[in-house]
């Protein structure tokens, strides 16, 4: 894959965690203004939506390295990681 798409998935990983804090952030301030404890209930859970974009753009990052010469390069380990552990902090 050439660098430009690599870039492009970067960017994008890291708007979505832009996004996310955003949102917790959001949420968190609304929570705690209004003492609303489902508010801070699902800033909690966006809290975790943080957390695996986070990842997956951790992910995206180490899977743009190039390869190494053993038999499982990291870069391939961290496609199967990133596509598994968001889904598993749902």
């Amino acid at each position: 894959m050439d660098q430009a798409a690599h870039h492009e998935k970067s960017r994008a990983a890291f708007s979505s965690v832009l996004w996310s804090a955003f949102l917790t952030g959001i949420k968190i301030w609304a929570g705690v203004k209004t003492g609303s404890l489902g508010i801070i209930s699902e800033a909690l859970h966006s809290g975790l939506d943080l957390m695996a974009a986070g990842m997956t753009f951790y992910a995206v990052r180490i899977a743009a390295r190039p390869g190494g010469n053993g038999p499982a390069p990291d870069h391939l380990r961290m496609d199967c990681l990133g596509g598994h552990r968001p889904p598993v902090l749902q």
